[in-house]
């Protein structure tokens, strides 16, 4: 469903080979799966968040989750969803 949703919504892809794009999405949210569990685990350690009250776990989790998607997810759609430019006779 995100998939379509990004496809038709958010990016307006209503062109190109919608195999290609759900390959291609599918890999970028595969390594954003990873990413997100690395930093996230990471960030766990530095904040040492063992002994943390339990709204930082959720604190971190959204920080981490908005770096993936601004940093990885979001460009990589752009590309995914890009649509050709129509030329103008000129």
């Amino acid at each position: 469903m995100n998939f379509l949703g990004n496809r038709h919504f958010a990016f307006r892809a209503t062109e190109g080979s919608v195999m290609r794009q759900a390959v291609l999405y599918s890999l970028v949210e595969l390594v954003a799966l990873g990413l997100n569990g690395v930093l996230y685990d990471q960030a766990a350690r530095v904040l040492a968040l063992r002994d943390a009250p339990s709204w930082s776990f959720l604190a971190v989790r959204l920080v981490t989750s908005n770096v993936v998607f601004v940093f990885w997810s979001y460009p990589l759609w752009r590309g995914v969803f890009r649509t050709p430019v129509p030329r103008t006779a000129g």
